[in-house]
C-alpha cells in the first residue's frame, strides 16, 4: 500500500485564508523593510518617533469666500439700504356730543402723501392719495418743517383731563434724519411749536392734494360748482374759436368736480360734470395726438417748416407752459426752427 501525504496544515486541515491581525502595542507598529536591507521580522516591534503627516491642502481649497481661480473677483456686497429723509403720520381727533371729526395725513417711506378727512356733522368724507411720490425738494420742505419745530426734542406725551362730553387728541409720529419720535397731546393745550407744525402740515396737504374745498361750507361749494360748469360748457361750445378753449374747458370741469367731491351726498351735478369732463379730455387727447403725428411725419420728410407749424399749433392747443405736452412741443419747435433752410 502506498502512503498518502498528510493534508497541508496537519490533521486539522488547511490554515484559514484570512488570519486575524495580531494586536499591536501602544505607540508601536510592525517594522518595515529598510532600503536595500532585509525586512524586520513581523514579531519585532519598532517604536514610532515621527507624528503622522496631515493631508496636503492647497491655499484656496474649500475656502468659503476665496475664489478658486486667482483671477476671479469676489462679488461686490450690496450697499445697505438708506433711511428715508422724512416719513410721518399725523392724526387729529376731535369729538363732542354733536360731531366727530378726524383728520389723518401720512407720508410713506417712498414719499407718497395721503390724506383722509371725516366730518360726521357735515356728512363729508375725503380720501386723497398722490398719484406719484413727492419730489426730493418737496420732501426736503417737509423735513425743514419738522426741524423748525425741533420735533425730536418735544415732550413725548402730555395728557390732561377732558372737558365734559369733549375729547381732543393730537398724535404725530415721524422718522426724521433717521431719528424716530412720537408726540401725543390729549385734552390739553398743545405747545406752540407743535401747533405751528400741524398748521403747516395741513396747508401742505391742501396745496399738494387740492383739499382747499373742505374748508368751505356746502352751499358755497355748490354755488361755485354751478358757475364753473356753465363756464366750462361755454368754452367747450367755443372750442373751434380759439385753440386753447378745449384745454381750458377741461381745467374748469376739474374745478367744478373738486368743489363737489367732498360733499356727502354729492349733488347730481357731480356726475354730469364728470361725464362732460371725460368727453372733453378724450377730444383734447385726440387733437394732441393728431398734431404730434403731423409734426413727426413732416420731420421724417425733412419738411422742417411744416413740422414747426404743427408744433406751434400744438403749443396753442395746450397753452399752459407748465404742462409737459407744452414743454415738449416748445423744445421740439426750437430744434425744427434751427433746421429750416439747411440743405
Amino acid at each position: 500500500l502506498q502512503k498518502k501525504n498528510p493534508p497541508p496544515g496537519g490533521p486539522l486541515g488547511p490554515p484559514p485564508l484570512f488570519a486575524p491581525p495580531k494586536k499591536k502595542g501602544k505607540g508601536e507598529h510592525r517594522g518595515r523593510a529598510a532600503p536595500g536591507g532585509d525586512p524586520t521580522p513581523t514579531n519585532q516591534l519598532v517604536h514610532n518617533h515621527h507624528p503622522p503627516r496631515m493631508p496636503h491642502r492647497t491655499v484656496n481649497s474649500h475656502h468659503p469666500t476665496r475664489p478658486k481661480n486667482p483671477t476671479e473677483r469676489l462679488p461686490t456686497p450690496e450697499p445697505a439700504p438708506t433711511e428715508p429723509p422724512i416719513s410721518f403720520s399725523y392724526v387729529k381727533l376731535e369729538g363732542s356730543e354733536s360731531n366727530v371729526f378726524r383728520y389723518e395725513m401720512e407720508l410713506s417711506p417712498d414719499g407718497t402723501l395721503e390724506v383722509a378727512i371725516d366730518d360726521a356733522a357735515q356728512g363729508r368724507h375725503v380720501r386723497k392719495r398722490a398719484d406719484s411720490p413727492l419730489p426730493d425738494e418737496r420732501r426736503a420742505e417737509l423735513l425743514r418743517l419738522f426741524d423748525e419745530a425741533s420735533f425730536s426734542s418735544l415732550v413725548t406725551e402730555d395728557e390732561g383731563r377732558p372737558r365734559r362730553n369733549e375729547w381732543r387728541e393730537i398724535r404725530i409720529s415721524a422718522l426724521a434724519h433717521g431719528r424716530p419720535n412720537t408726540v401725543v397731546v390729549r385734552n390739553r393745550e398743545e405747545p406752540a411749536a407743535l401747533s405751528a407744525l400741524r398748521d403747516a402740515l395741513e396747508d401742505f396737504g391742501r396745496n399738494e392734494l387740492g383739499l382747499w374745498a373742505f374748508a368751505v361750507d356746502r352751499d358755497t361749494l355748490v354755488s361755485g360748482a354751478e358757475e364753473d360748469f356753465e363756464r366750462a360748457e361755454r368754452l367747450h361750445d367755443e372750442r373751434e374759436v380759439l385753440p386753447g378753449n378745449l384745454y381750458n374747458a377741461v381745467r374748469i370741469y376739474d374745478s367744478c368736480i373738486a368743489r363737489l367731491e367732498t360733499l356727502d351726498p354729492r349733488p347730481e351735478l357731480f356726475d354730469i360734470a364728470s361725464a362732460a369732463r371725460s368727453a372733453a379730455a378724450k377730444e383734447l387727447d385726440a387733437r394732441v395726438e393728431a398734431l404730434n403725428w403731423r409734426a413727426e411725419h413732416a420731420a421724417n420728410m425733412k419738411d422742417w417748416a411744416e413740422a414747426a407749424a404743427a408744433l406751434r399749433d400744438l403749443a396753442e392747443v395746450v397753452p399752459d407752459r407748465s404742462d409737459p405736452r407744452n414743454e415738449a412741443a416748445r423744445r421740439r419747435l426750437l430744434d425744427a426752427e434751427s433746421r429750416i433752410g439747411r440743405k
